[in-house]
């Protein structure tokens, strides 16, 4: 056995190991604070309003509500489909001009049902294209700041998710943020933000629960290249960076 490895430490040493380990708390830095516009909503409804740039105009939004969302999405898709059929064959289009005015109509319409305050006639009505997507989009944000793309490098701090701590806490202490009571008495989320938040908030809460009993456990049964794959993704879902 190495001699160093039963060697009696001095009061002065552990005294000098004591300050060295403070002066690395002290130099690394704090972690980025991430969501605090979105915790607030979540849990006050303050903030709630966002802006869309438009043709040279700004234009208030309210939440997305959860079933103006599926529309959103179902018609998005629907003109997806038909942009898609007339890029492979232009003959196609004027087949379907119909439907996709119909598509450039409901999403110009849904997106003016979201407008705060406003007066006169539908903006969106002489959107482009492109505009339609940009909409879509806009519309079905979750308002999450953390897009996890890649593992998080070593020594990066993890960003201090505001939005996710909420959740974890209420669903611990208290209801789920967001959710409003209709009145036959069906619970519903408040708006699409908060609903995909919940969900959000679910895969990375089991994510986080399954890595515990992983590292409890660990996968003695499978491949070493396996058990990498699926630590790394337990790792992305968990909210790594």
């Amino acid at each position: 056995m190495a001699d160093h490895a039963c060697q009696q430490w001095s009061e002065a040493d552990l005294e000098r190991l004591e300050r060295e380990s403070e002066d690395k708390e002290a130099s690394a830095p704090a972690p980025p604070i991430a969501n605090v516009a979105l915790a607030l909503e979540l849990a006050t409804g303050a903030n709630a309003e966002r802006r869309f740039h438009f043709h040279g105009q700004d234009y208030r939004f309210k939440p997305t509500p959860y079933g103006v969302a599926i529309r959103t999405q179902a018609w998005t898709q629907a003109l997806e489909r038909y942009e898609s059929m007339a890029k492979a064959d232009p003959k196609l289009l004027a087949d379907h001009l119909p439907e996709l005015r119909e598509c450039y109509q409901e999403l110009a319409d849904i997106a003016q049902s979201l407008l705060v305050e406003h007066r006169g006639p539908n903006p969106f009505l002489e959107a482009e294209p492109a505009d339609f997507h940009r909409l879509s989009v806009f519309t079905l944000d979750s308002g999450n700041e953390i897009r996890v793309s890649q593992q998080r490098k070593k020594g990066v701090p993890q960003r201090s998710d505001t939005a996710y701590s909420l959740y974890v806490y209420l669903a611990h202490f208290g209801a789920v943020p967001g959710m409003v009571i209709l009145e036959d008495g069906r619970p519903e989320p408040a708006s699409w933000r908060h609903f995909v938040m919940a969900m959000h908030w679910l895969r990375r809460n089991d994510a986080e629960e399954t890595m515990g009993r992983y590292v409890a456990h660990g996968m003695t049964q499978a491949k070493p290249e396996t058990q990498e794959r699926w630590w790394d993704r337990m790792q992305e879902l968990a909210g790594s960076e």
